[in-house]
């Protein structure tokens, strides 16, 4: 790989690494319920992401090929700081569905972009075919940043005092500053052109590929639908190690080893899915976590419900790097960022639901909310599977 091309990839990780570095997610249900929300209200926010990621999804992304990846990147980095800011000001609940809001939409501006300009630099020097190694890196940093965030926060938070709770959003926002910092020097790889096309001919273009490509479109409907709900497992492990008797101040450590799990799985990915091969692979990343989830609604042991967690977060991380290089193979570099943007889009709108359906059943039941989450994963992989093989 040339140097210049190695150094603008190098630069997208670190950019993802800064804006990963979220220190009180350890503690975070804690925050929000030092705030007065319930689980309803915090497994909304994430509906409302969701949403503002559903609507702005295919603007931003046709806007990435048209103006841009560097002025997409950039945007991005701009609103994630705004977000941060108004988090750590939020005293009530509509300030902090404005903050997910606004963070939905700096999601938008990264989301496809950031896999689109690693395969420009990519394709620029004729290595396409590291797609797969170079987005389990991306997934990488951003996993490093998740375990050394969390295994800080626990320490300073361990009383889950207000005092706390704002040392950590204050790093939360340093390394989100660090990130936009690093968002102004990425340049684009000279061989890129944008598109001079519509926006409305960009989306149009888009849409047609997912309609006529059959197999572009079943790894999208395999993807969207077998989706291990990692955002609720992200709320619902607090909650659901506590129930387990586990320390508050072990929390940190638990989620860095899961994280650190996570780095080798993205790291490890390719390597995983040319020795077994892609079907097997698929089965592996999407019927397992399925089945540990019903694993977790039966688990009150400390011990087997922390196992349960990290191995589950693991299995979870070979998706993402494998995924994405399937997806990115097949669309053209014209119209590769609105494409990925309307297949987000496509698994938004799933999710945007079943977070408030999960969000609700969770604060009735955490073991039968687990149990609805595994049973709809495997039902999805199996039928989706199936369909695939016709």
């Amino acid at each position: 790989m040339s140097a210049k091309a190695k150094t603008e990839i190098l630069k997208i990780y670190l950019l993802n690494f800064f804006c990963s570095l979220f220190f009180i997610s350890p503690v975070i249900v804690f925050f929000y319920q030092s705030r007065g929300l319930d689980f309803s209200q915090i497994l909304f926010l994430e509906s409302v992401l969701t949403i503002s990621i559903f609507l702005f999804e295919i603007p931003t992304g046709v806007f990435s090929d048209r103006f841009g990846r560097k002025k997409s990147i950039v945007a991005g980095a701009a609103l994630n700081l705004l977000s941060i800011i108004l988090f750590i000001l939020a005293r009530n609940y509509i300030v902090f569905v404005t903050c997910f809001a606004i963070s939905g939409i700096a999601i938008t501006f990264f989301s496809g972009t950031l896999e689109a300009i690693i395969y420009d630099n990519l394709k620029s020097i004729g290595k396409e075919d590291q797609m797969n190694k170079a987005i389990g890196s991306l997934g990488a940093f951003s996993s490093f940043a998740a375990l050394v965030a969390p295994i800080i926060g626990s320490i300073l938070a361990k009383d889950l005092k207000e005092e706390q709770f704002r040392l950590l959003l204050y790093l939360t926002l340093l390394g989100t500053l660090i990130g936009f910092i690093v968002s102004l020097f990425i340049r684009e790889p000279k061989s890129r052109n944008a598109n001079s096309q519509s926006s409305f001919r960009i989306f149009k273009q888009g849409f047609i590929l997912i309609k006529e490509n059959q197999y572009l479109r079943q790894l999208v409907m395999l993807n969207v639908f077998s989706s291990p709900f990692l955002y609720c497992l992200l709320y619902l492990y607090q909650p659901f190690l506590k129930r387990a008797g586990v320390p508050i101040a072990f929390f940190g450590t638990i989620a860095g080893i899961a994280t650190a799990l996570e780095i080798i799985s993205q790291k490890m990915a390719h390597r995983v899915e040319r020795k077994i091969g892609m079907k097997r692979f698929i089965l592996l990343v999407t019927v397992i976590p399925g089945v540990m989830y019903l694993l977790m609604s039966l688990t009150y042991d400390p011990f087997w419900s922390v196992l349960i967690f990290i191995l589950i977060r693991g299995v979870i991380a070979f998706r993402w790097p494998a995924f994405s290089d399937y997806l990115n193979r097949e669309i053209p570099d014209e119209i590769r960022a609105t494409a990925l943007s309307i297949i987000s889009m496509f698994g938004s709108f799933y999710l945007v639901v079943m977070r408030i359906v999960i969000g609700k059943i969770a604060d009735r039941s955490l073991s039968f909310a687990f149990v609805v989450m595994g049973s709809i994963i495997i039902a999805a992989s199996v039928i989706l599977e199936i369909r695939r093989r016709a």
